[in-house]
Formats: C-alpha cells, sequence, structure tokens
C-alpha cells in the first residue's frame, strides 16, 4: 500500500493472479497493520475484493477486539449477524464447480 508509482499496478497483478488461480479459500484481513495503507494510496485492492468476493460464501469470521480474546464464528452463527469489531479476518470458501 505504500504511495508509490508502481502500487495500483502491483494491486491490479495481484488481483489478477487470484481471479487465475481460482482458490478455493478466500481470506481477507480487516487490520490497519495489515494493509499499512498511507495517505494517497491507490485503493484498487479494496475495490476488486469488494466485487470478486460475491463469488464467495463467507465460512468463517474471526473477530479481534482490542485487548480481548479472538472471537470465532462459522456456519449458523454467521447467519444475520453483524461484525462488531473493525479487526477482524473473514474466510470465504468459492462453491463447488465455480
Amino acid at each position: 500500500m505504500e504511495n508509490q508509482p508502481y502500487s495500483e499496478a502491483m494491486q491490479r497483478e495481484m488481483a489478477a493472479e487470484i481471479e487465475r488461480a481460482k482458490p478455493r479459500f478466500l481470506v481477507y484481513v480487516n487490520s490497519p497493520l495489515s494493509w499499512l495503507r498511507q495517505d494517497g494510496s491507490p485503493d484498487h485492492i479494496f475495490d476488486w475484493y469488494n466485487t470478486y468476493r460475491l463469488q464467495y460464501h463467507l465460512v468463517q469470521l474471526v473477530e479481534m477486539p482490542p485487548q480481548q480474546s479472538a472471537l470465532y464464528r462459522q456456519g449458523d452463527a454467521l447467519r444475520n449477524y453483524v461484525p462488531q469489531h473493525q479487526n477482524r479476518i473473514m474466510v470465504y470458501e468459492r462453491p463447488q464447480g465455480n
């Protein structure tokens, strides 16, 4: 997420590699420390993710509240659940046959 001339091209390349690989699982870490986003950083990867993830189903959510143990949710516990914490890991699975 460095604000440098090749940043957007690198993000596009990463997205294209993931699309070509069609991974069974997609893992997204929503944490400022994971991305180290800077002012002026291109954000193509986030726009891409918000569209690409729609091809997958959320199968596990790990929330990381400040100064607390991680909270795990999967299966039926995810139904209609709205995440409560910004820092979280989401695991998606591609449906069979896609």
